[in-house]
């Protein structure tokens, strides 16, 4: 997501893919969503309330690995060392 791009925005992504979800089960799983509190906020108000969120605490140098063993079979251009140190800051 570039800088310019409102953090909402991937909000309307999983609008589309949970509402055939929402009908099937009261319950599923997103994950890394959400990455900022105004996209939990959106989430809770325009598609349903959050019961929970799971946290994990990892270090740096535990999520560069496994990211980077992410990145052997993913096909993402961005699972590399070098976007993934960025993504920390």
């Amino acid at each position: 997501m570039s800088a310019d791009t409102p953090s909402w925005t991937p909000l309307g992504c999983l609008l589309h893919a949970s509402r055939p979800a929402l009908s099937l089960t009261p319950r599923f799983l997103i994950d890394g969503f959400p990455r900022k509190m105004d996209q939990a906020l959106k989430f809770d108000q325009s598609v349903c309330p959050s019961r929970a969120v799971l946290f994990f605490s990892a270090t740096e140098d535990v999520m560069l690995e496994r990211l980077e063993e992410r990145g052997k079979t993913s096909g993402r251009d961005d699972d590399n060392k070098e976007s993934i140190v960025k993504r920390f800051r």
